[in-house]
């Protein structure tokens, strides 16, 4: 999933021109670039056959030089770029909050937290055999 909501903003903000890390990489990155990030918040079922997803993807944008007009140009591009809806592979991801702030020590790098949602099928594995035949008898009571 990471690499599809990566790959979405790559198609806004190229590799030839913006460089992708993990928040995992701590020294060592060029600039401009994106750190980006899934949370886990929820994985619980809805009934029998569904199981409710929630997670938080982060993205943190790091400029080669500060500029908080490009900064918060950048800020609703990303917003427009993900909309209300995100199809990821086969799956459509609801989304349900955009925010964002200010991070580091002088606090001009912007961090964006992008709530997204969905359904999904809880497959079931039969092992028993199929009954092949069903043998009913009816009485009549009187």
């Amino acid at each position: 999933m990471k690499e599809g909501l990566n790959a979405l903003l790559q198609t806004r903000y190229p590799k030839t021109k913006y460089k992708y890390y993990s928040m995992a990489v701590v020294e060592g990155y060029d600039r401009p670039c994106f750190f980006t990030q899934i949370r886990p918040i929820d994985a619980s079922p809805v009934n029998y056959n569904t199981r409710h997803h929630q997670v938080v993807f982060y993205i943190t944008i790091l400029q080669k030089q500060v500029d908080e007009e490009e900064m918060l140009r950048m800020i609703q591009e990303v917003q427009d770029l993900f909309g209300l809806n995100v199809k990821i592979e086969k799956k459509s991801l609801n989304v349900t909050d955009f925010d964002w702030q200010y991070a580091g020590t002088d606090r001009n790098v912007p961090e964006i937290s992008i709530g997204l949602e969905w359904l999904e099928k809880i497959v079931h594995e039969v092992n028993e055999p199929l009954v092949e035949r069903v043998i009913t008898e009816k009485e009549m009571e009187e």
